[in-house]
């Protein structure tokens, strides 16, 4: 009995000395494990920021170390103070994930083990290459001109819709797998084309789009049709000559290269042609807006 006191009265002691230190410390049989408080939250989105904020306590008072024993790519943890998780998943990360968390006092360990499904977020398709690179193009009225693009989807398995438009009406549809999928439209102008217009292309993916744009400039080649003239009379002396005919609408008249008719919208043409003395050589053409010349009368 009296030993009994004496281990009593020891142990009693022990406490005293130790104070606030860790009783396991003295009396390492007498160590507990830590216990985890917090649930996990099981849920994440792609590209958006994930964080578990771990809450566990030692019934000892012991410092707690945390470490990540199951992690996906790309996870981290607070390991020496308050086990913050985070994580930024990825595209190629959407799924499910297997997660174990470690938490130790230096004597004894215990574990979360759960599960991240991360959730699909749409990100919008992106143009990667056009062609032509020159977004403003300048083509003969009769040629053509060939239009690609190159478009990327980050989103897994996601198919883009292509459209392309001509001044402003649909004239394509293509569909491809989105990774990086190509849309090719080719343009044809006809003669008497001539003038500005519009080519777009749209890559959809159901809920958003990226587009590219181009202007053609269509020149206009073609030559007018050669203007006409109604009956010259011969005169018999020197006088003024009344010269007249017909042109194509939009067209000036030229009498051995000048101007003697200023472009107009009228189809009919006249002009006073003074004449000299001796044989009057005439070369009589018509030119449209854009300079192109008829063939000489």
């Amino acid at each position: 009995m009296k030993k009994f006191f004496v281990l009593l009265f020891g142990l009693i002691i022990l406490i005293l000395i130790g104070g606030c230190q860790n009783l396991g410390n003295i009396l390492p049989f007498l160590n507990r494990a830590p216990v985890i408080i917090s649930e996990p939250i099981i849920t994440a989105k792609e590209d958006q920021l994930y964080s578990y904020q771990i809450e566990a306590s030692d019934p000892d008072g012991d410092n707690l170390n945390y470490s990540l024993i199951i992690k996906p790519e790309g996870m981290s943890i607070n390991t020496e103070k308050n086990g913050l998780i985070i994580w930024m998943p990825t595209n190629n990360q959407v799924g499910i994930h297997q997660v174990m968390v470690e938490i130790s006092d230096g004597k004894y360990k215990v574990q979360q083990d759960f599960e991240i499904e991360v959730m699909n977020v749409n990100n919008p398709p992106q143009i990667l290459s056009y062609f032509p690179v020159n977004l403003n193009i300048e083509i003969n009225e009769g040629d053509s001109v060939k239009f690609e693009i190159q478009a990327r989807d980050n989103d897994l398995n996601t198919i883009l819709h292509y459209q392309w438009f001509l001044e402003g009406e649909l004239v394509e549809n293509f569909s491809g797998i989105g990774s990086a999928s190509k849309s090719t439209w080719k343009y044809s102008s006809d003669y008497g084309d001539w003038g500005i217009k519009t080519v777009k292309v749209l890559a959809n993916d159901g809920e958003f789009e990226d587009s590219v744009q181009w202007k053609i400039t269509i020149k206009d080649i073609t030559p007018p049709n050669q203007p006409t003239t109604n009956e010259v009379s011969s005169p018999t002396n020197i006088s003024t000559q009344i010269l007249s005919g017909t042109k194509d609408a939009n067209t000036s008249i030229w009498i051995n290269e000048i101007e003697v008719v200023s472009l107009n919208i009228s189809t009919d043409w006249s002009y006073s042609l003074p004449l000299i003395e001796g044989e009057n050589n005439l070369s009589i053409t018509s030119r449209d807006i854009s300079g192109n010349e008829s063939t000489a009368i």
